[in-house]
């Protein structure tokens, strides 16, 4: 788009005739990127490197619904809470003294890669393992971000990649969600020192090894740490990817709160640090312990950011056991240092473990539910409400999060086999979005967000959806919410792309994509005019340097506007002909590419020629279904064909006979309270 110039120090005057010369053009007085048309205004701007990170981190996420049954669910959630209990439980922890031979420890310790590991007692196996591992993080990060890009850039790809990602997917998910803390575990294993003496510390895993900055371990140590840093990040990511925005999601371990999964997945970071590389220095491993299993109860106790409560009132009861084990741990590593015999106090402090932990357990998830229901206990004033009450004093809200918790009101009474929702819990639903907006602000990027998820997957009014996150200002949303506008994008983007297989597009989808296209042709333009007027400017007698790279400089920022504007309306709309001509143009006339413009011109043609086949088609298979057993339906249906092949174009028929036409027609989208929606106008 034309860029405002400003005067140099030596070449103001040639700047000014630059100006002069871009004003004089007919429609350039008016800079599109300043255009009154705020809706667009999400699809003009560029990627950036968090967009492509978003598009791996969406691209590893198995689709959650329906694909993993509750076994499955209740399965990978005991794993985890296993893992997390033998870390503190294990004997490398140094905190418990665990009978082996016990039934329970020797058929549920394998969990932790590292109990078995270490029985074999080989150092080179143990390495090995962590060569293993950064091999696999490392294959699949490259794998999602080239599958990531390659879709990103041609979506028809994703079919190519479809038996890819149905392989590496459940790879990536037993790799980096069901057994993280295992893994970090047996990666700082190889790290784990007595860092208490820091001068010479010993590798206490291995004590033949000697000191941890010496010979060939140190660069096993090393290399065991930055795979754990990488591993730590990925896994970070991938518990965010996992957060879903359905309010009726039927997955067991779904949450809308991508802030507190980031929170209590780096907790599991730090907590497999603190229990790994402090061994040597009981209290404190013992007290960071408690710290931060007690913070993540008190996460989970406090917003419940799982949609089913059951799995809430679960992962409370797990992370309070875990507090209760440290706190043992915590009360052992003083009576030690009162003088009392380690041997002794650890056999004591683990029948107390046994013993308490089930109770413990239970009461976590006890309080959990009475806290849930007191977080909820004002839904029935709220739903009795006389209107123009003072909401506030009915429901005092605590954050946010508690909008989207009592949102979830949705889910009572619906029908997940039909789909359907229970009319009086959707309204209900409706009022605490309208109140939570009214509060808040109706601007505010979380609840913009909360209500487009409501659009799609509520009302299934994906027009609204777009509405909604095209007014969301992503420069005050942070990066996760940005996450959730992103996976929002994405589901739209794949509604799209199924309803438009047929290569009809309804009322509402029409007038979206009229809006797209006429950004890229704004953009278009705007290159065009300012193609227009470095010609114009050269054309004078005079030409100063100055004015010349002011003048290139404009022409190309208006040339990649316009390019990162048709890319991303492409990513929407990658098989519409008419985009692709446009594009094509644009890649012949302005970038002056015209071998890639012949590519697009050749793949409009093909899009063109197979729509209108597939409308046909579709047609002629409806008109067959409606006339069947009628006498005459063989010579109607053969009549149509016939004038519709004598007055049809090549690029379909039934296409031609059926679309909008955007120049002639008037399109006006009206609710049913008769409000006006959108206009093509």
């Amino acid at each position: 788009m034309p860029a405002s110039v400003t005067s140099s120090a030596s070449g103001g005057s040639g700047a000014s005739s630059y100006v002069d010369s871009i004003a004089d053009l007919p429609g350039a007085g008016k800079n599109p990127a300043d255009d009154k048309d705020q809706e667009d205004s999400s699809w003009e701007r560029s990627h950036g490197l968090c967009d492509d990170i978003f598009g791996a981190v969406y691209l590893a996420q198995t689709p959650h619904e329906r694909e993993l049954s509750v076994k499955k669910g209740v399965a990978s959630s005991l794993i985890q809470s296993t893992q997390l209990l033998f870390l503190i439980l294990s004997p490398y922890a140094g905190l418990f003294a665990p009978d082996e031979n016990l039934w329970v420890y020797k058929y549920f310790s394998w969990v932790l890669v590292k109990i078995p590991v270490m029985e074999v007692k080989s150092y080179t196996v143990y390495v090995a393992l962590t060569y293993v591992a950064l091999g696999l993080v490392l294959l699949l990060m490259g794998l999602f971000g080239w599958m990531a890009f390659a879709i990103k850039n041609d979506e028809q790809e994703r079919r190519k990649y479809r038996k890819v990602l149905n392989l590496v997917r459940p790879a990536a998910g037993l790799l980096f969600l069901v057994f993280p803390v295992a893994i970090m575990d047996l990666l700082s294993g190889v790290f784990t020192c007595d860092w208490a003496h820091l001068d010479n510390p010993v590798a206490l895993l291995w004590p033949d090894v000697g000191s941890c900055f010496e010979g060939q371990h140190k660069i096993h140590a090393a290399v065991a740490a930055v795979t754990f840093v990488l591993y730590a990040v990925v896994s970070i990511m991938m518990g965010v990817g996992t957060c879903e925005q359905n309010p009726a999601s039927v997955h067991m371990s779904s949450s809308p709160n991508l802030d507190v999964r980031c929170k209590i997945t780096s907790l599991k970071v730090l907590l497999v640090l603190a229990a790994s590389q402090l061994t040597s220095q009981h209290k404190l491993q013992a007290a960071l312990c408690m710290v931060m299993s007690s913070w993540a109860f008190v996460m989970n106790f406090r917003q419940a950011p799982y949609y089913r409560k059951q799995t809430t009132s679960l992962h409370c009861g797990l992370w309070l056991g875990m507090s209760y084990l440290a706190a043992l741990g915590l009360a052992g590593a003083v009576l030690v240092d009162r003088g009392e015999p380690e041997d002794a106090v650890k056999l004591r402090l683990t029948w107390w473990a046994g013993v308490l932990i089930m109770p413990v357990g239970i009461s976590g998830i006890i309080a959990s539910r009475l806290r849930q229901q007191l977080l909820t206990r004002d839904l029935a004033r709220l739903a009795a409400a006389p209107v123009g009450a003072k909401l506030h004093k009915i429901v005092p809200l605590q954050g946010r999060w508690h909008v989207e918790l009592l949102a979830r009101c949705v889910r009572e009474g619906r029908d997940i086999d039909k789909g359907s929702f229970c009319q009086e819990s959707l309204d209900l639903a409706e009022t605490v979005l309208a109140y939570g907006a009214a509060r808040y602000g109706r601007e505010e990027p979380f609840m913009l967000t909360l209500q487009a998820s409501f659009s799609i997957f509520v009302h299934r009014d994906t027009a609204m959806a777009r509405m909604q996150l095209q007014q969301v200002d992503r420069d005050k949303a942070g990066l996760l919410l940005a996450y959730a506008q992103f996976c929002c994008g994405e589901y739209l983007k794949a509604s799209k792309d199924a309803a438009g297989q047929g290569g009809m597009l309804d009322l509402a989808s029409f007038v979206e994509f009229a809006r797209n296209y006429r950004s890229a042709v704004r953009a278009h333009r705007a290159a065009l005019l300012t193609q227009r007027s470095f010609w114009r400017v050269l054309l004078k007698e005079r030409v100063k340097y100055d004015d010349l790279e002011e003048c290139l400089a404009a022409l190309g920022k208006a040339e990649l506007k316009a390019t990162a504007v048709y890319r991303r309306v492409l990513e929407r709309y990658p098989s519409n002909a008419k985009l692709l001509k446009a594009y094509a143009k644009f890649l012949e006339e302005v970038a002056h590419d015209p071998w890639r413009a012949n590519r697009y011109y050749s793949e409009a043609e093909r899009q063109g020629s197979s729509d209108g086949a597939k409308n046909l088609a579709s047609m002629i298979k409806t008109m067959e279904a409606e006339r069947q057993g009628s006498s005459d339906g063989a010579m109607n249906l053969a009549s149509m064909i016939k004038t519709m092949e004598a007055a049809g174009s090549s690029r379909g028929h039934a296409a031609a006979a059926l679309q909008v036409d955007e120049a002639q027609d008037g399109i006006c989208i009206i609710n049913s309270a008769g409000i006006m929606m959108t206009t093509n106008v």
